[in-house]
């Protein structure tokens, strides 16, 4: 084995390189393709990285300065030109819990007065409330007997420096079936009525009741149109659920209304609560211990269930900063807002925010996009904006982004890529290994091939790895084929010198029977039994004889494409002594046959129609389908049905005992259609017969 391993090492020294490489230019040639596909590979991902990270800088940029620029102008922005910015500790999140907010101005006054109480409307009448002090609790009410989701809205806020007192203003809106007013000296129970618990620390809370009681209208407004005032009470405090005298630090008014048909009425409270019932004591309004106070809600309805709002369930903020930045900045870039210029204390940030419920994680491509961008490092996009805050004072705004951040179709895109040059490089070894094992065995395969008969298959008997079994495989199976097509080639031409010789009997002795029933049927003119018996024996010679002749003609059959309704619109214009009518298309229907056996095919058919046609009738050659798959005509006759219609296309089947009628025609008409893959049948039709023809379209 050392010798022969040495032997073949000599030759590939002598070979030289060049030898070499032809010898393995498929495995040079596929490894080399695949490494050179890598290169491009690896270029194209770092090309469209750059590019698209050069085109998504500018996007960016310009895209940070509009969202910082939505973010400050017009999310922000209160419909009384407040900004949320003026107080971000309240304004923040987009759900809380119910607290007393700082807001700029007052938005509490009287539904009614005595000033509009003659233009008064309960359709024109509005609060003026901060949006972003407004909570959203949903609910589910009764209404009749049907349960519909509504909401409760609730605010409750304070005016730093308010110029009308130390106020707490109320609003209140709640879904209600029918109020029942409260009566002045009753107790509570059985009217409509909210209780809101203001909890400070350890302390115990204090707890203010507001019923709706019926209002004090003027004695004109009661006379003209007492209608217009439907819905309209006037709210009282009260310290205890016994009813009694009520405070007078609480005022307010509340409107029962429907505000759209088919909905639930809606009872809107408005209410000023005055400082004192909280102890209010320190020089600043509002102070610490007020805003920090938490807030339960009751709402008390008569004919319908309690609403209860604990003082630790958070609501949904109509507006928030948190909402505002994710309407504003979908990019994601984080927001810093600092008090005087850059790198001042931070006022906020959205790092503050809580994060979304709902996060779509990145998939494997965008994470492997992502990873790849960030080895490749790109500058911060940053934009800036300064403005003024009328109670904060200067703020500056800046929005950056990491320059690293990619669009997903992008990271996908360059994620791709990457991979797919990684996938080339493994596709490259496993080829090169492949092809140098698959080389090792060439040589021994194409020697058999070329029945080089020596130790090829020594080579692998002592081999256990996968080379030698492939090997001995190779070996044993030319072995296999090659004595199976010897033993087929030895049995073929067997019976092929047997069928020439069974033709060539065949021959001999038709010529020797043929020849002396002519000279017996000479000698017997009469009829008589014997003279019957030699016509038959002389007619199977024919038909013996014919049917050698259909099967010779069928070798030498050529197919080709012809337009067979000209063929067969032609056919009709020349025959000559027979009734024969066409329908059909006058051309253009291709099919692939042989137009001399077709027209032999047509001849037969042609004959046996008028053998048995009617006398005085046309014979009607009809080419009644023709699609992509196949072409059909029939040749039809007015004549008497046939009881077996295969039998007539058998060798020798014929109703008529004329010598000239053999039984041959319909039997090679098969015959010759079978060669271009044609067929033939017979149909019986109430009027007469048909023979049907299908060719193959062309």
């Amino acid at each position: 084995m050392a010798v022969r391993i040495s032997g073949v090492t000599s030759r590939w020294r002598r070979g030289g390189f060049g030898a070499r490489l032809k010898r393995y230019n498929f495995t040079v040639y596929v490894t080399g393709a695949l490494v050179a596909l890598f290169i491009l590979l690896s270029w194209a991902a770092f090309d469209v990285f750059r590019a698209i990270q050069h085109k998504d800088e500018l996007l960016q940029a310009a895209g940070l300065r509009s969202q910082l620029v939505e973010f400050l102008l017009m999310t922000t922005r209160e419909p009384d030109g407040s900004s949320l910015l003026d107080n971000p500790e309240d304004f923040t999140q987009s759900r809380r819990p119910l607290k007393i907010v700082t807001v700029r101005k007052p938005f509490f006054s009287y539904f009614a007065t005595r000033e509009n109480f003659k233009s008064f409307r309960k359709d024109l009448v509005r609060t003026e409330q901060p949006r972003a002090c407004i909570l959203e609790y949903p609910i589910d009410i009764e209404q009749f007997s049907q349960h519909s989701p509504n909401t409760v809205q609730a605010c409750l806020a304070a005016v730093q420096n308010d110029p009308s007192g130390r106020y707490v203003y109320v609003i209140v809106r709640y879904p209600t079936g029918q109020v029942t007013p409260h009566r002045s000296g009753q107790p509570l129970k059985g009217s409509d009525f909210i209780r809101l618990r203001f909890h400070s620390g350890k302390a115990s809370p204090t707890t203010i009741r507001l019923a709706l009681e019926a209002p004090n209208l003027p004695t004109e407004a009661r006379k003209r149109n007492p209608a217009r005032f439907e819905g309209l009470y006037e709210v009282a405090g009260f310290l205890n659920d016994d009813g009694g005298r009520p405070t007078t630090l609480v005022s307010g008014q509340a409107m029962e209304r429907t505000e759209q048909p088919d909905n639930p009425r809606i009872v809107t409270v408005a209410v000023r609560i005055d400082a004192s019932v909280f102890n209010q004591r320190s020089d600043s309004w509002p102070d610490a211990t007020l805003r920090a106070m938490s807030i339960g809600l009751d709402i008390h309805r008569s004919d319908s269930t309690l609403i209860a709002i604990s003082e630790t369930q958070k609501g949904a903020a109509l507006v928030s900063l948190a909402q505002a930045y994710l309407a504003s900045v979908p990019s994601g870039a984080t927001l810093d807002i600092h008090k005087g210029l850059v790198g001042g204390q931070i006022f906020w940030s959205s790092k503050s925010l809580e994060p979304p419920g709902l996060q779509a994680s990145p998939g494997i491509m965008q994470r492997i996009g992502d990873r790849i961008a960030d080895l490749l490092k790109g500058e911060t996009i940053r934009a800036i904006q300064t403005f003024q805050s009328p109670i904060v004072g200067a703020l500056h705004a800046e929005l950056r982004s990491s320059g690293n951040v990619i669009p997903e179709l992008a990271a996908r895109v360059l994620a791709l890529l990457t991979v797919a040059a990684f996938i080339v490089i493994a596709l490259a070894a496993v080829v090169f290994y492949v092809a140098r094992t698959v080389g090792q065995i060439t040589g021994d395969a194409l020697a058999l091939a070329k029945r080089r008969h020596g130790d090829e298959c020594a080579k692998y008997k002592w081999r256990r790895d996968q080379i030698g079994t492939i090997g001995r495989v190779i070996y044993y199976l030319d072995q296999r084929i090659r004595a199976k097509v010897e033993s087929k080639a030895r049995t073929l031409a067997r019976e092929e010198a047997a069928v020439v010789q069974h033709q060539q009997s065949l021959r001999l002795i038709a010529h020797e029977i043929r020849s002396p029933v002519a000279t017996l049927l000479l000698l017997n003119p009469e009829k008589s039994e014997t003279r019957r018996l030699l016509e038959r024996m002389q007619r199977a010679m024919e038909i013996f004889k014919e049917k050698r002749d259909v099967e010779s003609t069928k070798e030498a059959a050529r197919t080709a494409v012809h337009d067979l309704a000209a063929s067969l619109c032609a056919y009709g214009d020349l025959s000559s002594g027979l009734r024969l009518t066409y329908e059909g298309p006058q051309s253009g229907v291709l099919a692939r046959y042989d137009d001399i056996l077709l027209d032999q095919v047509l001849q037969n058919v042609l004959d046996n129609a008028q053998r048995y046609a009617l006398r005085g009738t046309a014979i009607e050659i009809r080419l009644t389908t023709h699609n992509r798959r196949e072409v059909e005509f029939e040749v039809f006759n007015q004549g008497p049905n046939v009881a077996e219609t295969e039998e007539i296309f058998l060798c020798g089947e014929t109703s008529s005992d004329a010598a000239e009628n053999l039984g041959i025609g319909l039997y090679a008409a098969r015959q010759y259609l079978t060669c271009f893959g044609g067929a033939i049948h017979a149909e019986n039709r109430p009027n007469g017969f048909s023979i049907v023809v299908k060719l193959v379209s062309a």
